[in-house]
């Protein structure tokens, strides 16, 4: 009995080498039919295409990781063609370093119109950057999301550029009512109520220091919206009011990023919004009469269960 035991081992061990062997050189074959030329995505050196950025986190005795605990959550980047040539145009959102913004030349090869473009003259602490076209003329804007650790609160405060359709800019936060100055992450500009214009859910995070209640107060205070962080605003003639309350968008979280889709396929666009730390995701659904429901217990089960635990 041993010994028929052993030989079918021996005839598994054997047979799993000779499967691997034969899948290792079905990869190689694969592999060798690729020439070098045919390659997909190729590296382009900085130095060609005059893309110079490094987005750089620089800690401080006042601004470090133990008085502001996002300081790595990292910044972004959007891609758009801003002068309406046919070229996808760049702009880097930046940390510590400096947004800088990149037009296409062609061929690429970029050139850097950070300052000439007037965005150099407003810095911060970037998180996340959209482009636009905020006032419907057929150019992109540019809507820079801003947070950090610094106390300086123009180092914060979100910033919206305007396109002049020169290769330059004009920042017009305040006058769209869109010149947050809380912790912001992200933005996504849609239009909820099939009006024709665009709306936005701006994510943000609590004030650095946040401290929860007890996990059922907490929860309690969140559903019943006296704690909030994101702000929903609906375009009303062309300027931005927070409707957060009368829209059901009174949300609280620790953000990182959110999407936008129609996941029920009913015409209307909801929103999958994504948390840290013991605040659950969002997921809100548009029900077509310019409010939303957050049902991600019902569409995500397994949060019902992390919910449940986190509140025993």
């Amino acid at each position: 009995m041993n010994k028929v035991i052993l030989y079918f081992f021996i005839t598994v061990l054997i047979s799993c080498v000779e499967n691997k062997s034969h899948i290792n050189s079905k990869e190689q074959n694969i592999a060798n039919s690729f020439d070098k030329n045919e390659l997909l995505f190729k590296v382009k050196d900085s130095k060609d295409t005059n893309l110079n950025f490094i987005n750089t986190v620089n800690e401080t005795l006042d601004e470090n990781y133990l008085n502001y605990q996002f300081i790595y959550n990292g910044s972004g980047v959007a891609v758009g063609d801003i002068n309406n040539d046919g070229l996808p145009d760049i702009y880097f959102a930046g940390n510590s370093s400096n947004d800088k913004l990149f037009v296409n030349k062609g061929d690429f090869k970029f050139e850097d119109i950070s300052v000439s473009s007037g965005i150099s003259k407003f810095t911060g602490w970037s998180t996340g950057v959209t482009m636009v076209d905020i006032n419907m003329d057929g150019w992109l804007d540019i809507y820079v999301c801003r947070s950090g650790p610094s106390k300086n609160i123009i180092n914060r405060t979100n910033r919206l550029y305007i396109n002049n359709k020169d290769n330059s800019f004009t920042e017009s936060a305040a006058f769209y009512g869109l010149q947050n100055k809380d912790y912001s992450i992200q933005s996504a500009f849609f239009d909820y109520d099939l009006d024709g214009d665009l709306d936005m859910y701006l994510l943000n995070h609590p004030v650095p220091g946040f401290k929860a209640k007890k996990a059922v107060g907490h929860m309690k205070d969140i559903k019943e919206g006296r704690i909030q962080t994101d702000i929903f605003y609906e375009n009303i003639d062309g300027i931005y009011v927070d409707v957060s309350k009368k829209a059901n968008l009174v949300n609280f979280g620790y953000r990182h990023g959110i999407a936008v889709g129609d996941v029920n396929s009913d015409g209307y666009p909801d929103l999958y919004i994504s948390s840290d730390f013991e605040e659950p995701d969002v997921l809100a659904i548009n029900q077509g009469n310019k409010t939303f429901k957050n049902e991600i217990d019902s569409y995500l089960n397994h949060l019902i269960v992390w919910e449940m635990k986190w509140l025993i």
